[in-house]
This record gives structure tokens, sequence and C-alpha cells, in this order.
């Protein structure tokens, strides 16, 4: 096949495709800045799915966010798909690699697509990346980074993750949730009781009997929940008198300004564990079945937790041992860390 070469000078309009999910979406933004600043006059969109584009809006790296809902219509994707066509991109870039988002990448009518060597879908791309390395384990950062290395982009020095602040009347709005709440800044701890499957959740007794401890021993702390609708379950089991729950009640944007406000961040690999590695709030992140190599807090001082199991890291399809890997790690271990980063 020959080998495609482009000239970085001439391009003038790049697509991103992430669509989902938080982690992700975050995990492409070191990507997004070493881009604009390579190609500074270039104009860069970004497609991606609600509720995701909150992760984004503000970033001064993206001209103009593409935003198509998970649940589109055959009518909005149409509709979708022309918008992308009449900007005429010079190059697409399809950080996702799923079917969506690389049919998405194909019907752009981007001049070049890049995307990842490793499914029937790479027929999509002109510039294929191998996806991971063949030994060991790579960054998902550094993997996301690598799409931009088949354009010939380097770099040694990855900045941390991005989020913008809240703007003057996204502030307002959450100044009046944060006073109903009674809490004081940086007088709590933030707790995401929940994580994106079964898989890397720590458990409502796990999290129940570490509420306890803190309420016994810290009476000077409280705790805030945080989680989406779908965890109210949790915010029944873990009313106690130390604990205020935002379970359902806060955006991407707000759930960030939470955790920049509190002393310390608990809970899971999942995305508000990246959402917190774009604050200067400490994180206590525990892992189960994944591993920090790949998904840890990117270039953020943070105390990581593993389970000990000889299963992991696993595919997060099935598992015969009662998700032992996240389950086993003990409440009383938390709690140490929590005291020894409060101290």
């Amino acid at each position: 096949m020959e080998e495609v070469v482009i000239n970085l000078k001439e391009i003038k309009k790049i697509l991103f495709v992430r669509l989902r999910l938080i982690g992700d979406v975050l995990m492409t933004t070191p990507s997004l800045r070493i881009l604009k600043s390579n190609l500074p006059d270039a104009k860069i969109y970004y497609l991606v799915e609600p509720p995701q584009d909150e992760l984004l809006r503000g970033n001064s790296d993206i001209n103009e966010l593409i935003i198509l809902r998970r649940n589109a219509s055959f009518k909005e994707i149409l509709s979708l798909v022309k918008k992308m066509r009449k900007e005429k991109f010079d190059i697409a870039i399809d950080f996702h690699g799923g079917p969506r988002a690389s049919l998405l990448t194909l019907l752009s009518g981007a001049k070049f697509r890049v995307g990842y060597n490793y499914s029937p879908r790479k027929i999509f791309y002109h510039i294929k990346v191998e996806r991971g390395v063949k030994e060991g384990y790579i960054h998902s950062v550094l993997n996301q980074f690598n799409l931009l290395r088949g354009l010939g982009i380097e770099s040694n020095d990855l900045p941390p993750l991005f989020m913008p602040e809240l703007e003057s009347f996204e502030i307002e709005k959450f100044e009046q949730i944060f006073k109903k709440s009674g809490l004081e800044e940086k007088k709590f701890i933030v707790m995401h009781v929940s994580a994106g499957n079964q898989y890397r959740e720590w458990g409502v007794e796990n999290w129940k009997k570490l509420i306890e401890i803190i309420f016994c021993k810290r009476t000077d702390i409280k705790v805030a929940l945080i989680g989406s609708e779908k965890d109210l379950l949790y915010e029944e089991n873990l009313k106690f008198p130390n604990t205020v729950s935002f379970i359902g009640k806060l955006n991407l944007r707000e759930v960030r300004e939470l955790i920049k406000r509190s002393l310390l961040f608990v809970g899971p690999d999942s995305g508000p564990m990246h959402i917190a590695s774009t604050t200067k709030t400490p994180i206590i992140a525990l892992f189960g079945p994944t591993i920090p190599s790949v998904f840890g807090p990117w270039k953020k001082d943070s105390t990581i937790i593993e389970g000990s199991t000889d299963c992991r890291p696993c595919n997060q399809k099935s598992c015969d041992y009662n998700f032992r890997c996240i389950r086993e790690i003990k409440p009383e271990n938390v709690f140490e860390e929590i005291e020894r980063i409060l101290k």
C-alpha cells in the first residue's frame, strides 16, 4: 500500500471523534493541547455525545463542538453528516474506534482519516496506528496520542488532563446548590460510590463501613456522595448524619466544582476519578479489574489502592469470583490512607 504523506502546513480543519465516555473523552485533552500548539492556525472540531460535551465546553483548543445524541434518529444523523461534509475537513481522527464512531469518521468527508489498526473497520482509515503495545501496557493518554504520532506530531511531555472552569452563570447556580447543602469548602470528602459497571464497583457495604469509620473517628469531616441517577439505591443505603448526597443532582461540570472545593476525592476507576485529575484535589483511587498503568490518574499525584487477585486485569465481561478484586479492598485500609493524606 502506498504510504500516505500529509503536509501539516496545509491543514486548516481537523475533526476529533471521541463520542464517549467521561474518562476517555478527558484523556484526549492532552492530544488536543499538543495538536493546537503544533497547528495554531488550524480549526479543531470535536464530535461528541452528551453529556460528555460538558467536559469540553469552554476548551480554547476546540473551535467548535459537534454534538450527536446517542439515541439520535436517522434524520438527525443524516443532518449531522451533511454538516460535517460541508466543512470539508482536511483530517478526521477517530479516537474511539467503535462501529458508530468509525462510520461517522468515514462519512465525515475528510480528505484523510486516521484510526486504529485493530478491527475490520481499519479499512475506513488512510493512516492506521497500532492500538496498545505488543508487550506490557501503555496508558490510554499515550495510546490516544499515538494517533497524532501517525501524522508526524511528536511530544515528550504530554500535559495533564484539562477541563475548563465554570462560567459566571454556572458559578451562580452552583453557589446556590452548595449553600443549600450546608457543606463548607475544604471541610468535606467527595466519594464516588458507583462506577462505570458492576465489575469496578466497590459495593455498598464497603462504602457504608468506610463512612461509619469516618463518622466515628473524624467528626470534623463531612462526606459528599456523587453518582448518576442510576445510583440512587446507594443514596438510600448511605444515609448518615455526616453525609450529603449529590447523587443524580449535578452535571459533570458541577461535579468538578464540587471536587475542586473538597479536601479529597475517593472513588474507583471511573469518569469522576478522571474529572478529579483536572483539579488540585488529592485522589484515592480504587482499582479492581483495571490497572493504573493504563487507566490511572494522568500526571496527578494520587494514592492507588489495588486488588490483589491473580485474575486482574480482565475484560470485565464476566466474573466467577464475585468481583473479589475490588470488593476485597478493606474500608479500614482506605481510611488509613484518608488519615495519612489529611494529616
